[in-house]
C-alpha cells in the first residue's frame, strides 16, 4: 500500500542521514588524527595520504589537504 511505502522511504531516508552524519564524523577524525601525526612524525607520508584520500572520495576540499 501507499502508506507502506511511505514508511519505507522514510525508514531508508532515516537510515541514509545517519550513514551521511557517521561519515562526517569520521572524516573530521582522521583529519584530526591525520594532523596530528603530521605534528608528531613531520617526515612521514602518512598524512599526506589521509588527507589526499579523504580528498579524492569527496570528503573534504582542496584547501584543507594544503592546511
Amino acid at each position: 500500500s501507499a502508506l507502506t511505502q511511505r514508511d519505507d522511504m522514510r525508514q531508508v531516508r532515516e537510515q541514509l542521514e545517519e550513514a551521511e552524519k557517521q561519515v562526517e564524523e569520521l572524516t573530521m577524525w582522521i583529519k584530526r588524527l591525520a594532523h596530528s601525526l603530521r605534528n608528531a612524525r613531520p617526515n612521514s607520508k602518512l598524512h599526506g595520504a589521509a588527507m589526499n584520500y579523504l580528498s579524492r572520495k569527496g570528503l573534504i576540499s582542496v584547501e584543507d589537504v594544503l592546511r
